[in-house]
């Protein structure tokens, strides 16, 4: 029986993409994700290489009691698949973007996808939603959205 689930952002918390990864100012001089830079390096996916909470994502996938879950606004694409699956990684459940047309927010894009899931019967005696972002907004809108148990990780990857 599920007791408990647990849901992991993916990049800057359980795997580094940095490599593929750079912020620009925006015209209100925010520091946000330079998206261009990223859909152009996707084809480097196969080069992210595994941060140190891998080892309690894996951990928990082989503990029965908890339902593992990935909340990432990336897009899931093949090389993502590949990736996660070579490196022991791949989540029993993944909530993310289906297209490039998918222009929601992250911490919207993953409490609607997490609502959905945590709507089924089988998840009615989980006691507990741990969550483990490493942006502190995200973080703060899943944690109030579902009365779960935050974890920052902060990176340069959270924005």
């Amino acid at each position: 029986m599920i007791k408990q689930i647990s849901v992991y952002d993916f990049d800057g918390t359980v795997v580094d993409s940095s490599h593929r990864y750079r912020t620009q100012i925006d015209a209100n001089g925010v520091e946000k994700i330079d998206l261009q830079y990223w859909i152009d390096n996707e084809h480097k996916t196969l080069e992210d290489t595994l941060l140190p909470l891998a080892a309690r994502f894996k951990e928990e996938l082989a503990n029965p009691e908890i339902f593992v879950i990935v909340a990432t606004a990336r897009i899931w694409c093949e090389l993502s698949e590949k990736m996660a699956v070579r490196d022991g990684v791949k989540a029993q459940h993944i909530i993310a973007r289906k297209d490039r047309n998918d222009q929601r927010g992250g911490a919207a894009l993953k409490i609607t996808g997490l609502k959905r899931l945590l709507n089924l019967k089988q998840f009615k005696n989980v006691k507990e939603i741990h969550i483990f972002e490493d942006n502190q907004n995200y973080l703060n809108d899943l944690v109030d959205a579902f009365n779960g148990i935050g974890h920052f990780y902060p990176s340069n990857q959270g924005h």
